[in-house]
């Protein structure tokens, strides 16, 4: 057994917050820990000591971005999913007044609109002005499980209302997995609303939660789905169930074990994206791990050419290296070979397109050289939840990621999650 750190976690019982040592038993990574009320726990943290080694913060490094803060506006939902991290269905919507006296006291930050089922709120629309009437309110997304937007009027009133992100929950292409998961077949539902978000224009990210032993074989049809088709999919979200709120009968996927499902769903291997990691240029945690990817796409094919772990400040050194390493590895290569293979018409009309997708969308000119009819890019996610009993309370301050509860307080998300009985 050897020491990796020490630490402090939440005692599994009573969430107080404890001294806790990680160690590493083999392969693999576990955590140990003593509360004074409910005594000694161990519990597993990363099956893979080396990710785990290549991923662990040897100094905290934050997150540099500006914060997304979690707004849950209804407890209710029109579905009973198994792996909620929000048991509470009972607790009364917050007003427009009480959501005002939290949000207008928040520094200038992202807003993700969620419940429950925040589209089940009759006055979102307002919620949504509201957000918007801040002076220092960067975006607002919604994280939805899509059933509403099925209608294509509501889906460009979101649009118009300024929603610039949704978060769409979809887990894979088998209605075997929505009646295991969400206990109703969905799947129907689900391509007809992501049409409407693809035909109206709102940048999508899809989340897809996995359950191991029944659908992680879906994130190669989920990442040929996104990668296949054009804006908006701009996202992918790959979390694993977790042992918190309705859901804690279940062994969890590690982030490396999601990683790599993830990388064989693209053909490459977990061991080439740590070989490249560069740990001390971006924020990382064993429960996260956050990449970028550029792929050629040439004769029905793509090719995935250059990758980055995202999270760069944009005054930093590092941030501007990469956007010069971006240039030149996708941008210019892009280029070359849509002249080359398709011939100046081609590389006239794809400038065109390029002018009119920055226009329309309101890019910036790096976004939308994305939309190069050659090149796709698309952000990846990967999130190992930690519960109570394996969460590092010094590697959650990193994200720049919380949750508003019940009660207005302002939590990292992980710890809110966890605390699932205050939301």
């Amino acid at each position: 057994m050897k020491l990796l750190k020490d630490t402090k976690s939440f005692c599994p019982v009573c969430h107080d917050v404890i001294p806790a040592r990680i160690y590493q038993r083999d392969d693999s990574v576990w955590m140990l820990k003593e509360c004074e009320k409910h005594g000694e726990s161990e519990s597993l943290l990363e099956r893979d000591v080396n990710f785990y080694n290549k991923t662990m913060n040897p100094r905290l490094v934050i997150n540099k971005i500006d914060p997304t803060i979690m707004v849950p506006v209804t407890h209710r939902c029109n579905l009973k999913c198994k792996f909620c991290y929000v048991p509470n269905r009972e607790r009364e919507d917050l007003s427009i007044a009480q959501l005002k006296n939290v949000i207008f006291g928040l520094p200038p930050c992202q807003f993700g609109i969620t419940g429950g089922e925040p589209t089940l709120r009759e006055d979102l629309f307002e919620i949504i002005a509201l957000l918007k009437s801040r002076s220092n309110t960067i975006s607002i997304g919604l994280i939805t499980n899509g059933i509403k937007l099925v209608d294509k009027e509501y889906v460009k009133k979101l649009r118009d209302a300024g929603v610039n992100l949704v978060t769409f929950s979809f887990n894979g292409f088998d209605d075997g997995v929505y009646e295991e998961i969400n206990n109703k077949k969905l799947l129907k539902i689900k391509l007809k609303a992501l049409n409407n978000l693809k035909s109206v224009g709102i940048p999508t990210q899809v989340s897809s939660t996995l359950i191991r032993g029944l659908n992680e074989k879906d994130i190669k049809k989920i990442m040929d789905y996104v990668l296949q088709e054009p804006h908006p999919f701009i996202a992918v979200r790959i979390r694993g169930a977790a042992r918190v709120g309705s859901y804690d009968l279940i062994d969890p996927l590690c982030t490396s074990e999601l990683l790599d499902i993830m990388a064989k769903a693209i053909g490459f291997s977990k061991e080439s994206f740590l070989k490249d990691f560069k740990p001390d240029r971006c924020y990382h945690s064993p429960y996260q791990f956050t990449m970028k990817l550029f792929f050629l796409l040439k004769n029905g094919k793509r090719k995935l050419v250059h990758w980055n772990s995202g999270y760069y400040c944009k005054r930093d050194f590092f941030y501007m290296f990469e956007m010069g390493r971006i240039f030149f590895r996708v941008f210019i290569r892009g280029f070359l070979e849509l002249l080359r293979d398709l011939g100046p018409s081609a590389l006239k009309k794809s400038l065109r397109s390029y002018r009119e997708a920055r226009i329309r969308h309101g890019m910036s000119r790096r976004d939308s050289l994305l939309s190069l009819p050659n090149i796709r890019s698309i952000n990846v996610s990967l999130w190992g939840w930690p519960d109570a009993s394996n969460v590092d309370l010094n590697d959650i301050q990193g994200p720049a990621v919380y949750h508003m509860t019940h009660d207005g307080r302002i939590l990292p998300f992980y710890e809110a999650a966890i605390r699932s009985e205050d939301l």
